[in-house]
């Protein structure tokens, strides 16, 4: 188990360019790498195993989908609708006809995405995975 002042101490390291930090969980081995993205602009990129794979992504139903995204990626939710779209939608039909002629008028898509901007968010949702260990990290 990792305690507060090492969470702390990951985290402060994670600013920082070029760092990673490698933990575990069970047999899998997920490390945090800031990598250099474009000019100017470099973010944490979450990697299971050493790699990352668009397919694992897919829908939960899929053979390719991997549950650890849900626990180390950053979770995304878009509405399906834009916001000016749905008004045009409630103003032309009403609220009850809207809701008959498009059921998925309030529903997100949701997505997985292993970038994260800032060490502070990415070690909140590390925190709450229970039974991560810290790797040593001898890379």
């Amino acid at each position: 188990m990792i305690t507060k002042a090492q969470w702390a101490e990951i985290e402060k390291k994670l600013v920082w360019e070029f760092s990673s930090e490698r933990f575990l969980l069970g047999s899998d081995e997920i490390s945090a790498n800031r990598e250099w993205i474009k000019e100017g602009q470099n973010k944490l990129v979450v990697y299971f195993n050493g790699g990352i794979k668009g397919e694992w992504s897919y829908k939960p139903t899929s053979e390719f989908y991997n549950p650890l995204i849900e626990k180390f990626w950053r979770k995304i939710s878009k509405p399906i609708w834009k916001p000016q779209e749905k008004a045009k939608i409630l103003k032309t039909f009403g609220k009850k006809e809207a809701k008959v002629v498009f059921p998925n008028l309030d529903d997100k898509f949701v997505y997985y995405h292993p970038y994260w901007t800032t060490a502070k968010n990415l070690v909140r949702q590390f925190q709450k995975v229970q039974g991560l260990e810290l790797a040593g990290n001898d890379i």
